[in-house]
């Protein structure tokens, strides 16, 4: 019997597109695509989300190692969470927590750009808790961060169903027990939680 409901974040809540945001800040072209691959695909990144690093030393590793893009690079780790606005999934929060369901998250994700969305999203006081990657030094598809998840809220993996847009992360949570869905499309999620009896 599902008991709890388990949210990725990024792409499943709020969107994140990068490029997009790149794009319609400086253009299409090639400055565009050189920043999304140094500043979000690169390994500050993923320190950041690991929470190794705060972001004003990732500004300036960045800064260090691309001089030419200083200018760039202070504004766009200054202002990049304006592009996390909230998609479909988000309207179902309310709902699921209504039926008596317990909500939780599990992200992977920044400790400045979490601190800026959970006040900015009233939907995260539906939640009971949850995990945040940077706060815990684990990244989804690491088995220790869905582990977390389970130790500190006390939840059974079988009683628990896990939304998520990337398929390793989904395929990591079934490992482990966790009934799952890839998020692609709200149509696709609001009929597996209907299947399951959630909506």
């Amino acid at each position: 019997m599902i008991r709890n409901i388990i949210f990725d974040i990024g792409e499943v809540l709020l969107s994140f597109k990068p490029r997009d945001y790149l794009q319609e800040k400086y253009g299409p072209g090639k400055k565009a695509d050189r920043l999304e691959v140094i500043i979000f695909q690169g390994k500050f990144w993923e320190q950041l989300d690991r929470g190794i690093i705060t972001s004003e030393e990732a500004k300036n590793q960045l800064k260090k190692y691309f001089p030419q893009y200083n200018q760039e690079i202070e504004e766009v780790l200054k202002d990049w969470p304006k592009i996390l606005k909230p998609l479909p999934a988000s309207d179902l929060i309310k709902p699921i927590k209504q039926k008596g369901f317990l909500l939780f998250y599990l992200s992977n994700f920044h400790s400045r750009a979490w601190e800026i969305v959970r006040e900015k999203f009233d939907f995260f006081s539906y939640f009971q808790g949850g995990v945040i990657s940077a706060e815990e030094g684990f990244l989804k598809p690491e088995e220790e961060i869905y582990l977390k998840l389970m130790e500190t809220f006390s939840l059974k993996a079988e009683e628990s169903f896990f939304i998520d847009d990337r398929r390793e992360n989904v395929d990591a949570a079934e490992k482990i027990g966790f009934l799952t869905h890839r998020y692609l499309r709200i149509k696709g999620l609001k009929k597996e939680l209907e299947k399951n009896g959630v909506l």
